[in-house]
C-alpha cells in the first residue's frame, strides 16, 4: 500500500462515505420488500403498533450486508493509519507496525461501534413508524393506505416498492408527513410552500403552480407522485446523513486503535504522540470549531484532552457533536534525549 497522504482521514471518509450509504439504502430497500402486507395491515387494524414495528422487520440480521462494508472500512482506515505510524521511530524494532485488525480490543472497538450505531438507527426508525401508524389512525386513514406508507407501493417497472418511510429516522418521517399534508391542502399559501422545499422532485412544480392559480386541490394521483418522488429523495438524504456521520467516527476510532496498537507493541512510546485538531476549512465548520486549533497549537499528548469553548474533549471528532467533522492529524516526535 502507498503511504497514504497527510489529510489521508479525509480520503478516507469521502471513500467510504458514498459506499456506506448505499449499503444502507440497499438493505432497507430489502426490509420493505420482505415485509407481508397483508400481515402488517392486520396488526394496524387491531391497533397493534408494538406487533406492526416488529412485523416492518427491523432485524439486525437485516443489515448484514452494510455490516461488512462498515467492516471493511474500518480495516482499511487502521492499515491506512498503520503507514503513518514510523517502522522504528527509536532504532528498536527493524520491522514495519501492521494494524491487527482481529486483536480482541480492535474487534472490539469495531462491534461497539456497530451496535451503537444499528441501535441508533433502529430506534429512530421504530419511532418513525410508529408515528405513521398513530398519525394515521387518529386522522381516519385507512389501515392499508398506512401500509402503504410504511413499505410502499410495488413499481409495476422495477418490481419493487417504492414510497415507504422504513429507513427514514423519526426526524426525516415527520418531514415526509409534513410534505404529504402540504400536497393535501386547498389554501395556495400551504401549496405555494411546496416550492420551498429543497428535496423536492421540481418536474411537479408546473402542476403545483397551476392549482394555485386555479384555485384547485392536486389530484390523489400527483398527490402519491409527488410525495413518493420526495420519499426517494428523503431516504437518499438521510443514509447519506447515517453514513456521512458514522464515517468520521469509525475512520477516527481505527485511527485511534491501530496507534494504541503500535503504542502497546512498543514501536512507538506514548509519550512520542502528538495529536492536533484538524478541521475540513470549509464555511460548514462550526464557529466553535474554527478556534480550538489555535487553543491546541502545540498540539496533545496521547491521552491529554484537547481544550475546546465547551470543554476539555479527549477526541476529534467532537465528543460532544455529534455532526462534527474534525479529524486528528497524529505525530511521532524524536525520542526526548
Amino acid at each position: 500500500m502507498a503511504r497514504p497522504s497527510a489529510r489521508y482521514i479525509e480520503e478516507l471518509v469521502a471513500k467510504w462515505q458514498p459506499k456506506l450509504a448505499k449499503a444502507f439504502l440497499e438493505a432497507f430497500a430489502k426490509i420493505r420488500n420482505r415485509v407481508k402486507k397483508a400481515v402488517l395491515v392486520r396488526l394496524i387494524e387491531r391497533g397493534d403498533i408494538q406487533g406492526a414495528i416488529l412485523a416492518v422487520g427491523l432485524n439486525p440480521a437485516a443489515l448484514n450486508e452494510f455490516s461488512m462494508v462498515h467492516a471493511q472500512a474500518y480495516a482499511e482506515s487502521g492499515e491506512a493509519t498503520a503507514e503513518h505510524v514510523p517502522a522504528s521511530p527509536d532504532g528498536n524494532s527493524p520491522f514495519p507496525f501492521l494494524f491487527a485488525l482481529q486483536a480482541a480490543r480492535s474487534v472490539a472497538v469495531l462491534r461497539e461501534r456497530y451496535v451503537n450505531l444499528q441501535q441508533q438507527v433502529f430506534d429512530s426508525a421504530a419511532l418513525a413508524v410508529r408515528d405513521a401508524i398513530v398519525d394515521g389512525l387518529d386522522s381516519g386513514t385507512s389501515p392499508g393506505q398506512i401500509a402503504d406508507r410504511l413499505i410502499g407501493y410495488v413499481d409495476r417497472t422495477t418490481r419493487t416498492r417504492v414510497g415507504g418511510i422504513v429507513g427514514l429516522g423519526q426526524g426525516h418521517a415527520k418531514w415526509v408527513a409534513s410534505y404529504a399534508n402540504d400536497l393535501a391542502s386547498d389554501d395556495p399559501a400551504i401549496l405555494k410552500r411546496l416550492l420551498d422545499r429543497g428535496l423536492r422532485d421540481k418536474r411537479f412544480d408546473p402542476v403545483i403552480l397551476r392549482a394555485i392559480a386555479d384555485g384547485k386541490v392536486l389530484t390523489a394521483a400527483i398527490q402519491s407522485r409527488a410525495r413518493t418522488a420526495y420519499v426517494s429523495k428523503m431516504l437518499f438524504e438521510n443514509a447519506r446523513f447515517v453514513a456521512g456521520r458514522e464515517a468520521w467516527r469509525l475512520i477516527a476510532a481505527a485511527q485511534e486503535e491501530a496507534w494504541q496498537q503500535a503504542i502497546d507493541s512498543n514501536t512507538v512510546r506514548q509519550d512520542q504522540i502528538v495529536r492536533f485538531w484538524m478541521t475540513r476549512r470549509d464555511e460548514r465548520v462550526r464557529r466553535t470549531h474554527r478556534l480550538i486549533p489555535g487553543m491546541n497549537a502545540d498540539g496533545r499528548g496521547w491521552r491529554e484532552p484537547f481544550q475546546t469553548p465547551s470543554g476539555p474533549s479527549m477526541h476529534a471528532p467532537h465528543d460532544f457533536d455529534p455532526m462534527c467533522r474534525c479529524f486528528e492529524r497524529i505525530e511521532v516526535v524524536k525520542p526526548k534525549v
